[in-house]
């Protein structure tokens, strides 16, 4: 709450913050990170069929690179939206 009340009351940017390259790259990068998660966290609930017990490792998408491939999304999601409030 506090973020989107500072970013959309308090903070005004020019129309030019549109095309500036910080804007740009963090809006791709946030995206990028963003799709990273949605496709980790579909992977995830989708390990074990209903009724299914036990342990499965993750496997296809960025867990094929990392173990915790929703976690780089998010973390791939939020530097970039802190590049592009900069």
């Amino acid at each position: 709450y506090n973020q989107t009340t500072w970013l959309m009351q308090s903070h005004v940017y020019g129309a030019e913050w549109v095309n500036d390259f910080r804007f740009v790259g963090g809006l791709i990068l946030a995206a990028t990170g963003m799709a990273i998660n949605v496709h980790s966290d579909h992977i995830l609930r989708n390990l074990r069929k209903p009724g299914e017990t036990g342990y499965r490792v993750p496997q296809g998408g960025m867990f094929e690179l990392v173990s915790g491939a929703n976690f780089l999304g998010e973390i791939i999601e939020w530097t970039g939206f802190a590049i592009a409030q900069w």
